[in-house]
């Protein structure tokens, strides 16, 4: 069950992060019009934005060790997102904008033609009814006959034009977002803004639930193993506590020293002690195929190290 939800989030995470590079990408390609710098500035956001889970999940890890220290990580984090968040917004609604404004153009140039060929239509039955009553040897005939022939002309001339133009849409959105605003008082183009990074946020919370895990290998900055029972005992008993998860297999060293704060070389020594020890046929750390487990229980192993006068040489 937890490698399916470990497998689900990996999943999950792959797929906001291609939305996201995705969304970087669509925003400095745009910048320019050269098709080789379209190039680099994709290959600079998707190394923007796998160098941002690569903060977050640093940020994370020394999260669990010391809040100061992960501070300017969650601050980069945050000024990153905040300018992707703003400058994807200006460049969606600029397109938005766009679009709509090319419809409205295009629908504004295809209802002149209708309207022309409407007037030519309307002009064409009055020199008609005219005419019927005119001799036709007249000069107001022959002039009304050759005007009549012209809009004829300029009627077929317009219905190609006409069948060039291809039904044009407005965006739908557009539609739904100024109908909505209006029932809640909110201009069409700033809901459809707020929408926007909503979704924006929500990807990044997506993202930074999904982040990445990171293990890191530090050198001691802490005293060396304690020499005396009782301050050995003392930590091996926060490495026990932290040694024992809710499966049967137990942590390893670098988790133990996330949760406790005991570097990982010092785990590594305890983990080694410890390995040694058993009872009769019980041994505190049972190494198997896949991972070690335990003979002893949490509570069977803590009144293991208080009853015994344990200490590391």
């Amino acid at each position: 069950m937890i490698k399916l939800i470990q497998r689900f989030k990996m999943a999950a995470n792959i797929i906001f992060l291609v939305i996201s590079c995705l969304v970087i990408a669509n925003l400095l390609i745009k910048m320019v019009d050269n098709v080789f710098l379209k190039i680099i500035f994709a290959v600079i956001a998707i190394g923007l934005d796998i160098f941002r889970q690569y903060i977050v999940a640093l940020g994370k890890y020394y999260f669990r060790i010391n809040f100061w220290k992960s501070l300017p990580l969650w601050i980069i984090y945050l000024i990153h997102v905040s300018v992707v968040i703003i400058a994807s917004a200006g460049f969606t609604l600029s397109e938005i904008n766009a679009k709509s404004e090319t419809a409205a153009t295009y629908n504004m140039e295809k209802q002149s033609i209708i309207d022309t060929i409407k007037s030519n239509e309307s002009e064409i039955k009055q020199r008609n009814e005219l005419k019927a009553k005119q001799n036709p040897a007249t000069w107001e005939y022959k002039q009304n006959a050759s005007r009549i022939d012209a809009l004829q002309k300029a009627d077929t001339a317009h219905y190609i034009d006409l069948g060039k133009f291809k039904e044009v849409k407005l965006d739908v959105q557009k539609d739904i977002f100024d109908s909505i605003g209006k029932e809640i008082n909110i201009n069409g183009g700033k809901l459809k803004l707020y929408v926007f990074v909503v979704i924006a946020i929500l990807i990044e919370l997506a993202l930074l639930v999904t982040s990445w895990d990171i293990k890191i290998n530090q050198k001691s900055t802490l005293p060396e193993p304690a020499t005396t029972p009782e301050s050995t005992t003392s930590e091996l008993l926060q490495f026990a506590e932290a040694l024992y998860n809710d499966t049967k297999k137990l942590n390893g060293d670098s988790v133990i020293s996330i949760k406790t704060g005991i570097p990982p070389e010092r785990c590594a020594e305890y983990r080694r002690y410890l390995s040694q020890l058993q009872t009769g046929n019980k041994k505190v750390i049972r190494t198997k195929k896949g991972g070690s487990i335990s003979d002893f229980t949490k509570e069977e192993l803590q009144d293991y190290i208080r009853n015994n006068d344990l200490k590391i040489a």
